[in-house]
């Protein structure tokens, strides 16, 4: 899921949702979790440089389909 996560990351800079520092951003983990009866993939990512936040958390079905993106992880 890191490519998926690295794909949508990409696409929301272009979208100019999150800034460009975010191009640079370092993977961290992938995980499956739990929310309510679906289970989808949670793709997280650091970036120092953020300015909103310096953790990116992708949410993603588990086919790879994006879900939402945020800096809280909820």
């Amino acid at each position: 899921m890191k490519e998926a996560g690295q794909f949508h990351v990409e696409r929301l800079v272009k979208a100019g949702k999150i800034d460009s520092t975010w191009t640079k951003a370092v993977f961290d983990k992938s995980e499956k979790k739990k929310f309510g009866k679906k289970t989808e993939w949670v793709v997280t990512f650091n970036n120092k440089k953020g300015v909103k936040g310096k953790k990116l958390y992708i949410f993603l079905k588990l086919d790879g389909e994006f879900v939402a993106a945020n800096f809280t992880g909820k």
